[in-house]
């Protein structure tokens, strides 16, 4: 019997000048409903590498208290896709983190995940395939620390988007991302 697949798409952002960084994630089921989402602001500016990691691990944080209380099932098949290489690399056992910040983040992120479940496997995606993680992320200082499903329209539909594996051009996601900030009265 095969074990329900999960799959989470996570992503970083951080803007120096701006003094603003966040993570943002999307957990789907097999069918790709959405199960779970994050966005997750940080109070002063971090790398992108940093945020990034963060993802991970608030991912897998996420996903160990979902099974916990039973809104997961305890045998599963998990799917992480990252668009930050290093990542996905650190997480097969392909490369290490010079910093030990982010090595540290990264290794609990990669224990929790081995204390799930030894069905996984790590994509390394391209930006525009993973846009909802990455509108999560950019906007996580307006958005606040959110984990429901309230979420506005734009991520909603770009969500229908991510499903069929829809290719977005840089222009078509700055034109989104400014849409949401209008929205978010940013």
């Amino acid at each position: 019997m095969s074990h329900p697949k999960f799959v989470w798409n996570i992503d970083g952002s951080s803007v120096i000048r701006h003094e603003r960084a966040g993570c943002g994630g999307i957990l789907r089921d097999e069918r790709m409903n959405c199960v779970k989402l994050f966005a997750k602001s940080f109070d002063e500016a971090c790398s992108s590498s940093f945020t990034e990691v963060y993802a991970f691990l608030h991912a897998m944080e996420i996903t160990q208290s979902m099974i916990k209380e039973g809104k997961l099932p305890e045998q599963l098949r998990l799917e992480i896709r990252t668009d930050f290489e290093s990542l996905a690399m650190f997480i097969r056992g392909e490369n290490h983190f010079s910093n030990t910040v982010e090595r540290d983040l990264a290794e609990k992120g990669c224990d929790i995940l081995r204390s799930l479940t030894t069905n996984w496997n790590v994509t390394k995606v391209t930006r525009s395939s993973n846009f909802v993680a990455d509108l999560l992320a950019g906007n996580a200082h307006v958005l606040g620390n959110i984990s429901h499903l309230n979420l506005p329209e734009i991520i909603e539909n770009e969500i229908g988007l991510d499903l069929y594996g829809y290719e977005r051009t840089d222009e078509y996601m700055e034109q989104k991302k400014r849409e949401l900030r209008t929205k978010l009265g940013e």
